[in-house]
């Protein structure tokens, strides 16, 4: 698209300030080749609704449908490409252990690939296509939502009570059944790691863990029918509104990503996406905002 430019070609500075971490991170978008729209901004800013967000800084409203970024494939960390990096380090026996546990009691099978993309990412090598991106994920805020995996037993029950303000009333019970099995499932993938690993990294994967719980997406693959989740670079710094403005388009035999208005977006407005779609009503939604991504539902 004409509209397009690779990132480092911007017209104006990004960051009038200097921010050396944002233009970092949109260098190495410019390595891989992401294409953004000229006037398109990363910014590390209180009027950010996240701290540091993507603003449109054009003088006129962008039109709905807009191409705001083309995000190639090539750039995407999915789950086959972060368990060929895991493999090249850990133990195969390892890796092949992932779909194996004592889960038979569980709601529904345990999800593979929250554990694939952590230690794929974790381990991914320096000369590795993803390391820079993946190296500067840890220099976000805490990720203090995660932390109730850590939580003793015996105080779900009174942490359940201060999250219950958070979600519609009637779901203490509801609430305290989903932090127990997420604390279980992070029990079973921080062993699962102890095990194969040693413990003096274990507190990186922790983090790792919560970091890609809060950034992976479903996209559809390039060309088979199914879907997977993967790590997108540049989407990944959307914040969450329920009022979204974008949205990321991933459609089978395409060889990228994009990422589009939804509406017309005027100037000075910050790019939103809605991580989940959920009502008052829908009380597992509701449930599922507040523990993945630590937003309340109202």
């Amino acid at each position: 698209s004409s509209n397009l430019v690779l990132c480092g070609m911007a017209s104006s500075p990004r960051d009038p300030g200097g921010n050396l971490r944002d233009q970092e991170f949109l260098n190495w978008c410019d390595q891989v080749g992401v294409q953004i729209l000229n006037q398109v901004r990363l910014e590390t800013t209180g009027e950010s609704i996240g701290g540091r967000g993507l603003f449109w800084r054009g003088t006129k409203a962008l039109p709905s449908g807009s191409e705001i970024a083309c995000i190639p494939r090539s750039a995407v960390l999915c789950e086959t490409r972060a368990s060929e990096a895991a493999s090249a380090v850990i133990n195969q026996d390892a890796v092949e252990r992932l779909s194996e546990g004592d889960w038979t009691s569980a709601v529904r099978p345990v999800p593979l690939w929250p554990t694939v993309l952590t230690a794929g990412a974790l381990v991914l090598q320096p000369n590795q296509l993803w390391r820079p991106w993946i190296d500067a994920w840890c220099l976000d805020e805490d990720q203090n939502f995660e932390g109730f995996w850590s939580w003793q037993n015996s105080r779900v029950g009174a942490q359940t009570i201060l999250l219950q303000s958070s979600v519609p009333s009637s779901t203490k019970d509801l609430l305290e059944k989903r932090v127990r099995q997420r604390r279980r499932l992070f029990k079973w993938r921080t062993a699962w790691w102890n095990r194969y690993n040693g413990v003096e990294n274990l507190g990186e994967f922790e983090k790792m863990l919560a970091l890609v719980l809060s950034r992976a997406v479903r996209i559809r693959s390039e060309c088979k029918t199914h879907t997977m989740m993967a790590l997108v670079p540049f989407f990944d710094m959307l914040n969450h509104d329920t009022s979204a403005n974008v949205a990321l388009i991933s459609s089978h035999g395409q060889e990228s990503l994009r990422i589009v208005a939804t509406r017309d977006i005027f100037p000075q407005e910050e790019l939103l996406i809605c991580y989940a779609d959920v009502d008052e009503y829908d009380v597992e939604g509701c449930i599922h905002l507040l523990l993945q991504w630590g937003i309340p539902s109202r």
